[in-house]
């Protein structure tokens, strides 16, 4: 069990360095901030609370995968196993969904969606 521990600590340990490129003008020696760059900003929010997101339902499926194996024949604890996983599968979709309406929205208000607009210098 220490195992997975130390594997989820060092995953949230490596975040902030995903993370760290947030605002790519602005700084000595940077252009300045345009539109561009704020929507490439929450470009990279959105990517960042995407792999946050998949991350966490990774565990609680392989986590209700796991009761669901323990449960032993037991009724309940089935039940509550097959909830739990389907309460993931639900959140995901909600996750992509709501990636999805973004894209969309940018993609009428802009021309491109949330891809194009990581892009530095655009």
């Amino acid at each position: 069990m220490l195992r997975y521990g130390l594997i989820a600590l060092s995953y949230f340990v490596a975040l902030p360095a995903y993370a760290a490129g947030l605002v790519p003008c602005g700084g000595n020696g940077e252009h300045e901030c345009k539109l561009s760059d704020l929507i490439g900003m929450a470009n990279g929010i959105v990517a960042y609370l995407l792999y946050i997101g998949v991350f966490i339902g990774v565990v609680m499926i392989s986590y209700a995968g796991f009761t669901l194996v323990m449960s032993q024949g037991n009724e309940n604890a089935m039940e509550k196993a097959k909830s739990r996983v389907w309460n993931v599968v639900i959140g995901f979709v909600i996750i992509l969904l709501a990636y999805l309406i973004i894209d969309t929205i940018l993609s009428v208000l802009t021309g491109s969606g949330l891809v194009n607009w990581g892009v530095k210098g655009q």
